[in-house]
């Protein structure tokens, strides 16, 4: 298993610009139509590290007030861990698929309505609220039922960093590809970053996808997607649950402060048109 991992972070990145969707199988899996959420499609759950307060958060089948479209609507404010100035930490707030076991591609629709992040004088990490699509794929060995070590975890998100360098309301769009190292996926080795460009606070089409057959991953902003091949050793399905946690969320990013004022991440989006491609 050492030699298969040391091989994995060793990986080789090509990296092809393409036009068109992730895949042309997609199919609608939700377009939040109906009055609530469907329990025969998603389950949810929100949590944090240690230290770390959820103060609002939220989500509902709502109506998107600058376009008008029905979606899903996800927010969440949290506040930071005040035992340290080193180091960051997460929440999030999510909707995960009840099965994704053969999902190999997720789609979504998103807009961004509002974020809102400050930051920590005494500890330089960013803080970043993000949205993101995605979940784990493949364990790179023989996964243990229930435990993500060693579990490939891939999502396409959108958010903004408090040391970002863009104007204001432009938001960064990236690929993400990384390794879980424990049970509960709370430590974590990058793999690959893939940037997708910027978007201000309007719906733009996002998905992250796997192809096995081919062992890349791909990543879709509008009419965009870009390529990423890769030698990771694929073992088997992950161990993750429910097919590997698929999911749609807000997630926060946010560095330890022992120093007032707590730093705090918020974002407010909505998600439509949720489109998968399965497995036979």
């Amino acid at each position: 298993m050492k030699a298969a991992l040391v091989l994995f972070l060793a990986v080789v990145a090509v990296c092809a610009l393409v036009p068109g969707p992730v895949s042309a199988q997609l199919v609608l899996y939700d377009n939040f139509e109906a009055k609530v959420l469907d329990p025969s499609k998603w389950t949810a759950s929100e949590s944090s590290a240690d230290g770390i307060d959820i103060l609002e958060s939220a989500r509902m089948i709502n109506t998107e007030l600058v376009y008008g479209f029905k979606g899903l609507e996800i927010l969440n404010r949290s506040y930071a861990n005040t035992e340290s100035d080193t180091g960051r930490l997460g929440s999030y707030d999510r909707v995960l698929f009840t099965d994704g076991s053969h999902i190999m591609t997720i789609q979504a629709k998103v807009v961004v309505n509002k974020f809102q992040a400050t930051t920590c004088s005494t500890n330089p990490g960013a803080t970043e609220p993000r949205a993101r699509i995605g979940g784990m794929f493949f364990n790179i060995g023989t996964a243990i039922p229930e435990d993500n070590t060693n579990d490939i975890f891939a999502f396409i998100a959108i958010g903004r960093p408090t040391d970002s360098s863009e104007p204001a309301n432009v938001l960064n769009v990236y690929g993400i590809v990384s390794l879980c190292n424990n049970a509960n996926c709370s430590v974590t080795t990058q793999i690959h970053k893939e940037d997708m460009g910027t978007v201000n606070k309007k719906k733009v089409k996002v998905g992250v996808s796997w192809d096995p057959s081919n062992n890349q991953f791909l990543f879709q902003k509008g009419r965009t997607t870009q390529i990423w091949n890769n030698i990771a050793p694929v073992g088997g399905p992950p161990g993750t649950p429910r097919g590997g946690n698929k999911r749609i969320e807000i997630n926060h990013l946010i560095p330890n402060c022992a120093t007032s004022p707590r730093p705090m991440s918020y974002m407010d989006a909505f998600f439509d048109d949720i489109k998968i491609e399965t497995l036979p």
